[in-house]
């Protein structure tokens, strides 16, 4: 095995040198790398086995839970389908979508309407049942034209909701354009499943699978010059 040494050509005459393409490939740890990346470039990581998530509270004289799109749907996405997992599990009971709950043609305007009537549901709006005892609304408002979830039949409290997309772990690379996927409580590699990445102009990356990535020596980088050990 040998020391490669793969300095760029601002380092030796101050000019950019030709990009390399990126590889995603793992250690024979199994911990997956990103290398040819820009120095310090910000990626967001897909994690297939890890549900993206978001918290929403209880509000209003009926306790009616409102979901909404957070961030334009990059933190929370109101388009697919959802379901509240904890402090309950409903995914079994109460998943629901826009289409479950009668799509645009149901939805309801809610401009000078009330949602509760005293401790219950007003019940004059278009609510769908989801489950025993739950039930659902798609609301709009005039100025806001992401579509609101109300959702009546749960206990007072913090809910979080599931939006049927995998979680997004961003991260950074080094100076020398590797990112290393590291394992963590939180974000455990063996979650990874089939990932891809958002690079940092926001461009999705080819699909990978963590079992079928290609395993040879890690990329690393030392006084910002990298260095690839090759056999």
């Amino acid at each position: 095995m040998k020391l490669l040494l793969i300095t760029t050509l601002a380092l030796i005459a101050g000019i950019s040198s030709p990009a390399l393409s990126v590889e995603v490939y793992k250690d024979f740890e199994n911990t997956p790398y990103i290398s040819s990346l820009k120095p310090e470039e910000i990626l967001h990581i897909t994690y297939e086995n890890i549900p993206n998530k978001a918290s929403f509270s209880t509000s209003d004289t009926c306790n009616v839970l409102i979901i909404k799109q957070l961030e334009g749907g990059k933190k929370f996405s109101t388009t697919g389908t959802m379901t509240i997992v904890s402090p309950v599990d409903y995914s079994n009971t109460a998943s629901f979508s826009n289409t479950s709950l009668g799509g645009f043609s149901n939805e309801e305007y809610l401009n000078g309407k009330t949602i509760c009537n005293g401790t219950n549901r007003n019940t004059s709006l278009k609510w769908t049942q989801i489950s025993s005892g739950i039930y659902g609304l798609l609301g709009i408002r005039d100025g806001d034209y992401s579509h609101t979830f109300y959702i009546f039949g749960l206990n007072k409290g913090s809910y979080e909701v599931k939006d049927g997309r995998p979680a997004k772990r961003m991260m950074k690379a080094n100076k020398c354009g590797i990112l290393k996927i590291t394992n963590s409580g939180k974000w455990p590699v063996s979650n990874l499943g089939n990932f891809y990445y958002y690079n940092s102009e926001g461009y999705p990356s080819d699909d990978y699978s963590l079992n079928s990535l290609q395993s040879r020596p890690a990329d690393f980088c030392k006084n910002g010059i990298l260095y690839k050990l090759v056999q």
